[in-house]
Protein backbone atom coordinates (compact mmCIF):
# COMPACT_ATOMS: atom_id res chain seq x y z
CA UNK A 1 0.00 0.00 0.00
CA UNK A 2 2.82 2.62 0.34
CA UNK A 3 3.72 5.35 2.48
CA UNK A 4 0.93 7.65 3.68
CA UNK A 5 1.48 10.92 5.77
CA UNK A 6 -1.93 12.40 7.73
CA UNK A 7 -1.34 16.17 9.17
CA UNK A 8 -3.38 19.14 9.84
CA UNK A 9 -7.02 18.92 8.46
CA UNK A 10 -6.36 15.33 7.33
CA UNK A 11 -6.03 14.46 10.73
CA UNK A 12 -9.27 12.55 12.11
CA UNK A 13 -11.16 14.90 15.28
CA UNK A 14 -10.29 12.41 17.31
CA UNK A 15 -6.46 12.73 16.94
CA UNK A 16 -5.97 16.12 16.53
CA UNK A 17 -8.24 16.98 19.52
CA UNK A 18 -7.34 15.70 23.36
CA UNK A 19 -6.42 13.96 24.77
CA UNK A 20 -3.81 12.79 21.87
CA UNK A 21 -3.43 16.01 19.71
CA UNK A 22 -1.50 14.74 17.32
CA UNK A 23 0.63 16.77 14.50
CA UNK A 24 1.19 14.28 11.85
CA UNK A 25 1.11 10.55 11.60
CA UNK A 26 2.86 8.66 8.57
CA UNK A 27 1.83 5.07 7.92
CA UNK A 28 4.10 2.93 6.02
CA UNK A 29 2.47 -0.38 5.09
CA UNK A 30 5.24 -2.28 3.28
CA UNK A 31 4.99 -5.04 0.60
CA UNK A 32 5.79 -7.97 3.23
CA UNK A 33 3.17 -7.20 5.02
CA UNK A 34 4.81 -5.33 8.33
CA UNK A 35 3.55 -1.67 9.07
CA UNK A 36 5.01 1.12 10.92
CA UNK A 37 3.77 3.91 12.10
CA UNK A 38 5.30 7.40 13.07
CA UNK A 39 2.78 10.14 15.18
CA UNK A 40 4.43 13.46 16.21
CA UNK A 41 2.30 14.60 18.66
CA UNK A 42 1.75 18.75 19.55
CA UNK A 43 5.32 19.19 21.44
CA UNK A 44 6.95 17.49 18.92
CA UNK A 45 7.69 13.89 20.55
CA UNK A 46 7.80 11.26 17.76
CA UNK A 47 6.17 7.57 18.55
CA UNK A 48 6.55 4.84 16.88
CA UNK A 49 4.11 1.41 16.43
CA UNK A 50 4.84 -1.26 14.35
CA UNK A 51 3.21 -4.56 13.53
CA UNK A 52 1.96 -6.57 10.49
CA UNK A 53 -1.26 -6.55 8.73
CA UNK A 54 -3.67 -8.39 5.82
CA UNK A 55 -6.22 -6.85 4.09
CA UNK A 56 -9.25 -7.89 1.98
CA UNK A 57 -9.59 -5.97 -1.38
CA UNK A 58 -12.78 -7.94 -2.53
CA UNK A 59 -14.91 -5.67 -0.24
CA UNK A 60 -16.12 -2.32 -0.82
CA UNK A 61 -14.13 -0.37 1.54
CA UNK A 62 -11.34 -2.53 1.94
CA UNK A 63 -11.35 -4.14 4.98
CA UNK A 64 -7.97 -4.08 7.28
CA UNK A 65 -6.90 -6.35 10.33
CA UNK A 66 -3.34 -4.83 11.87
CA UNK A 67 -1.70 -7.18 14.57
CA UNK A 68 0.15 -4.19 16.48
CA UNK A 69 3.54 -5.45 18.51
CA UNK A 70 5.27 -2.32 19.61
CA UNK A 71 5.15 -0.40 22.03
CA UNK A 72 2.60 -2.97 23.29
CA UNK A 73 0.75 -5.77 21.75
CA UNK A 74 -3.10 -4.88 20.05
CA UNK A 75 -5.42 -5.62 17.17
CA UNK A 76 -7.19 -3.17 15.31
CA UNK A 77 -9.76 -3.62 13.36
CA UNK A 78 -11.16 -1.34 10.13
CA UNK A 79 -11.86 -0.09 6.32
CA UNK A 80 -9.55 1.92 4.09
CA UNK A 81 -9.93 3.00 0.36
CA UNK A 82 -7.77 4.59 -2.02
CA UNK A 83 -8.59 7.30 -4.21
CA UNK A 84 -6.13 8.49 -6.23
CA UNK A 85 -3.15 9.27 -4.16
CA UNK A 86 -6.17 9.67 -0.80
CA UNK A 87 -6.31 7.19 1.48
CA UNK A 88 -9.65 7.27 3.73
CA UNK A 89 -8.71 4.99 6.92
CA UNK A 90 -10.60 4.08 9.79
CA UNK A 91 -9.63 1.37 12.45
CA UNK A 92 -10.20 0.80 16.24
CA UNK A 93 -8.70 -0.87 18.43
CA UNK A 94 -10.83 -3.85 19.55
CA UNK A 95 -8.09 -5.90 21.47
CA UNK A 96 -7.48 -5.62 24.35
CA UNK A 97 -11.03 -4.47 24.62
CA UNK A 98 -12.30 -1.16 25.43
CA UNK A 99 -15.77 -1.62 24.06
CA UNK A 100 -15.42 -0.10 20.62
CA UNK A 101 -16.81 -1.61 17.37
CA UNK A 102 -15.33 -0.96 14.30
CA UNK A 103 -16.48 -0.25 10.50
CA UNK A 104 -17.00 -2.76 8.61
CA UNK A 105 -17.75 -2.64 4.70
CA UNK A 106 -21.66 -2.56 5.54
CA UNK A 107 -21.42 0.22 7.72
CA UNK A 108 -18.85 2.58 5.20
CA UNK A 109 -16.62 5.59 7.02
CA UNK A 110 -17.83 7.20 10.07
CA UNK A 111 -19.54 4.27 12.02
CA UNK A 112 -16.69 3.73 14.20
CA UNK A 113 -18.93 3.43 17.88
CA UNK A 114 -17.91 2.93 21.43
CA UNK A 115 -17.44 5.10 24.92
CA UNK A 116 -16.83 9.06 23.81
CA UNK A 117 -16.89 8.34 20.36
CA UNK A 118 -19.02 10.26 18.25
CA UNK A 119 -19.78 9.36 14.25
CA UNK A 120 -16.87 10.34 12.20
CA UNK A 121 -14.64 10.95 14.76
CA UNK A 122 -12.46 8.64 13.74
CA UNK A 123 -12.19 8.73 9.69
CA UNK A 124 -8.89 9.76 8.88
CA UNK A 125 -7.68 11.03 5.28
CA UNK A 126 -3.79 10.74 3.75
CA UNK A 127 -2.07 11.69 1.33
CA UNK A 128 0.42 9.36 -0.83
CA UNK A 129 4.20 10.63 0.65
CA UNK A 130 6.41 11.51 -2.44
Amino acid sequence: MGTWVSEGSDLSDLFAGFPFEYRSIEASFRADGTVVTEIVDKDGASYITSGTYTIDATTTPASINLQQVEPYQAVLVGIYQVSGAELTYEVVQVQPDYGYIPPTPDSGFGSTAGPSLSPGINVQTYERAR
